[in-house]
Protein backbone atom coordinates (compact mmCIF):
# COMPACT_ATOMS: atom_id res chain seq x y z
CA UNK A 1 0.00 0.00 0.00
CA UNK A 2 2.98 2.54 0.77
CA UNK A 3 4.34 1.66 -2.29
CA UNK A 4 0.94 2.67 -4.43
CA UNK A 5 1.21 5.95 -2.70
CA UNK A 6 4.32 6.20 -3.40
CA UNK A 7 4.16 5.86 -6.85
CA UNK A 8 1.32 7.69 -7.15
CA UNK A 9 2.89 11.04 -6.13
CA UNK A 10 5.75 10.03 -8.42
CA UNK A 11 3.41 9.95 -10.91
CA UNK A 12 1.66 13.60 -10.20
CA UNK A 13 5.31 14.50 -10.24
CA UNK A 14 6.02 13.05 -13.26
CA UNK A 15 2.68 14.61 -14.87
CA UNK A 16 3.84 18.20 -13.47
CA UNK A 17 6.86 17.95 -14.85
CA UNK A 18 5.65 17.18 -18.50
CA UNK A 19 3.06 19.58 -18.33
CA UNK A 20 6.08 22.41 -17.79
CA UNK A 21 8.14 21.02 -19.85
CA UNK A 22 5.64 21.63 -22.46
CA UNK A 23 5.21 25.15 -22.03
CA UNK A 24 8.73 25.66 -22.17
CA UNK A 25 8.13 23.97 -25.99
CA UNK A 26 5.55 26.01 -26.42
CA UNK A 27 7.42 29.00 -25.45
CA UNK A 28 9.97 28.28 -27.40
CA UNK A 29 8.20 27.21 -30.60
CA UNK A 30 6.60 30.56 -30.54
CA UNK A 31 9.57 31.96 -30.97
CA UNK A 32 11.24 29.93 -33.76
CA UNK A 33 7.63 31.05 -35.14
CA UNK A 34 8.52 34.60 -34.64
CA UNK A 35 12.08 34.50 -35.68
CA UNK A 36 11.32 32.77 -38.93
CA UNK A 37 8.56 35.63 -39.45
CA UNK A 38 11.02 38.34 -38.78
CA UNK A 39 13.57 36.66 -41.42
CA UNK A 40 10.91 36.83 -43.99
CA UNK A 41 9.74 40.84 -43.63
CA UNK A 42 13.51 41.43 -43.75
CA UNK A 43 13.91 39.36 -46.91
CA UNK A 44 11.22 41.04 -48.19
CA UNK A 45 12.63 44.58 -47.17
CA UNK A 46 15.77 43.34 -48.71
CA UNK A 47 14.41 42.75 -51.75
CA UNK A 48 12.09 46.11 -51.52
CA UNK A 49 15.42 48.12 -51.10
CA UNK A 50 16.91 46.41 -53.95
CA UNK A 51 14.86 46.59 -56.21
CA UNK A 52 11.83 49.12 -55.71
CA UNK A 53 12.70 51.72 -57.91
CA UNK A 54 11.85 54.58 -55.65
CA UNK A 55 14.73 53.23 -53.63
CA UNK A 56 17.38 53.49 -56.67
CA UNK A 57 19.67 56.37 -57.64
CA UNK A 58 18.74 57.69 -60.26
CA UNK A 59 21.56 58.98 -62.96
CA UNK A 60 22.63 62.70 -62.27
CA UNK A 61 21.01 65.04 -65.10
CA UNK A 62 23.39 66.62 -67.54
CA UNK A 63 25.43 69.58 -66.03
CA UNK A 64 23.98 69.39 -62.96
CA UNK A 65 26.02 70.04 -60.15
CA UNK A 66 26.66 68.13 -56.95
CA UNK A 67 24.99 70.31 -54.78
CA UNK A 68 21.75 70.08 -56.91
CA UNK A 69 21.82 66.01 -57.40
CA UNK A 70 22.28 65.65 -53.18
CA UNK A 71 19.11 67.80 -52.63
CA UNK A 72 17.21 66.84 -55.38
CA UNK A 73 18.08 63.28 -55.42
CA UNK A 74 20.42 61.71 -52.61
CA UNK A 75 18.78 63.44 -49.55
CA UNK A 76 14.66 62.62 -50.87
CA UNK A 77 15.88 59.50 -50.98
CA UNK A 78 17.74 59.00 -47.69
CA UNK A 79 14.61 60.20 -45.80
CA UNK A 80 12.44 57.45 -47.50
CA UNK A 81 14.63 55.04 -46.36
CA UNK A 82 14.56 56.43 -42.43
CA UNK A 83 11.15 56.62 -42.65
CA UNK A 84 11.57 52.58 -43.19
CA UNK A 85 13.02 51.93 -40.05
Amino acid sequence: DYKKQERATELEQLGAKIEEKQAEFNVLSERVLNYDDGLENLRNVEEMLDNAPEYQLSEPQSFMSAKAYKTKIVEPLIQKLKSIG
